[in-house]
C-alpha cells in the first residue's frame, strides 16, 4: 500500500481497513493490554506496531 502526503484521512483509514486481517487475541499477560496487543501483532508477523496511545495523548 502506498500513501501520499496529500491523502485524505478518511481515504487513508479506508485503505488501511481494507488491508486489515483478523488475528487471534494473545491471552498473556492478562494484566497488560498493551503487551497483549504487541504479542498478538508479533504472532501475526507485524514489523511495526505502535502502542501506548494514552501516554502520548495525555
Amino acid at each position: 500500500m502506498r500513501v501520499y502526503l496529500d491523502t485524505n484521512a478518511c481515504d487513508l483509514f479506508e485503505a488501511v481497513w481494507q488491508e486489515a486481517q483478523l488475528i487471534d487475541d494473545a491471552p498473556e499477560p492478562a494484566n497488560n493490554n498493551d503487551a497483549r496487543l504487541v504479542a498478538a501483532a508479533t504472532a501475526a508477523g507485524m514489523r511495526l506496531f505502535v502502542t501506548g496511545d494514552k501516554r502520548v495523548l495525555g
